[in-house]
């Protein structure tokens, strides 16, 4: 199958918890997943928790495959690697706590 470059969500200022559950990232004949979060700005006493989940269509439920470290301050990069279990769709999560925004984008290379 080869490589596939993906985004899951785009360089920008983002200021409440979300999701890209609406929009998932079908990965159904890929068995590798590099995954990339990129911090470049964070507001003052504010965290960044981010995951990579997939989605269970059995139970409805999205299930963490892989969680980035907490971010605190910026700049932040991260990979994480998911070497199998990717499902047939995968998202990413994520929360703040405090008052955020912070700019980040997560994207990744499907492998297979």
């Amino acid at each position: 199958m080869g490589t596939s470059n993906i985004l899951f969500t785009p360089l920008t200022v983002k200021a409440a918890n979300g999701n890209t559950y609406l929009t998932p990232i079908r990965c159904y004949s890929y068995w590798e997943l590099n995954a990339f979060i990129s911090c470049t700005a964070i507001a003052g006493a504010t965290t960044l928790d981010a995951a990579i989940e997939t989605y269970d269509d059995y139970t409805g439920l999205w299930w963490v495959l892989a969680n980035f470290t907490q971010i605190v301050a910026a700049p932040a990069l991260e990979m994480r690697l998911v070497l199998a279990g990717l499902g047939e769709n995968v998202a990413v999560r994520w929360v703040f706590t405090g008052a955020g925004p912070a700019t980040f984008s997560i994207s990744g290379v499907l492998k297979g």
